[in-house]
């Protein structure tokens, strides 16, 4: 079910809706392009689906990150975008090291 589209230029729109995908709510955020010879839309590649759940994760590190574009980032924010990038860093790191 769509909640809601946002139109882009050039025949494309971004869908944002709510699903169920084997009993768990999905909420789905997905680019469309219009089909100028069928006149059809059809989703491509560039979207992302997780559980409501895991949006609601999410959602106050977004709005935690919109609030520093706003105001630019503090010296805290930019300490632990640090170490979570060290961290990721670190974790694939170690995921290469296995596969060898």
């Amino acid at each position: 079910m769509t909640a809601f589209e946002l139109p882009l230029n050039g025949g494309e729109k971004i869908k944002v809706g709510v699903k169920k995908y084997r009993g768990v709510e999905i909420l789905s955020i997905r680019k469309w392009f219009l089909n100028a010879y069928e006149q059809k839309w059809f989703p491509t590649t560039k979207g992302i689906n997780l559980s409501v759940q895991r949006w609601r994760q999410i959602l106050p590190e977004l709005e935690r990150l919109l609030d520093i574009e706003d105001e630019g980032p503090t010296e805290a924010t930019v300490q632990q975008a640090t170490h979570v990038n060290t961290e990721s860093k670190q974790r694939a790191k170690g995921s290469k090291e296995k596969k060898q």
